[in-house]
């Protein structure tokens, strides 16, 4: 199965270690980050870079519009999303191109209850 996970390529990273599982087990995988190298390293360009999506829905777009075209090329069966933030016509042209997809969000803040019975 061929599947491509949209994510971070940081090292030890959930994306990096689900790369790693599926490549052990036989499957072709591939991480797409939007992040170039330079931009991810360099902390200024990643602030602009984050609160230009944020505020500007056409750069947002173009940024997914490039994952996008990287993910096609790739031609998986099954795309995972990592990112929270995922550009919801990312999803939409996957769907229509009749590939699986699903969305792992693993940031979101686990709150417990209170165990306090008095």
């Amino acid at each position: 199965m061929k599947i491509v996970i949209v994510g971070s390529k940081s090292f030890d990273s959930l994306e990096y270690n689900l790369n790693e599982t599926f490549n052990q087990q036989g499957h072709s995988c591939s991480i797409v980050d939007i992040y170039s190298s330079s931009v991810s390293t360099n902390k200024w360009l990643r602030t602009f870079d984050t609160l230009a999506r944020r505020y500007s829905e056409t750069y947002d777009r173009s940024v997914f519009n490039r994952v996008l075209d990287s993910v096609l090329r790739r031609d998986p069966d099954l795309v995972i999303g990592v990112y929270r933030f995922i550009h919801p016509e990312l999803v939409r042209i996957i769907k229509l191109n009749r590939i699986h997809i699903i969305q792992i969000n693993p940031y979101y803040p686990y709150k417990s209850r209170s165990t306090n019975n008095s």
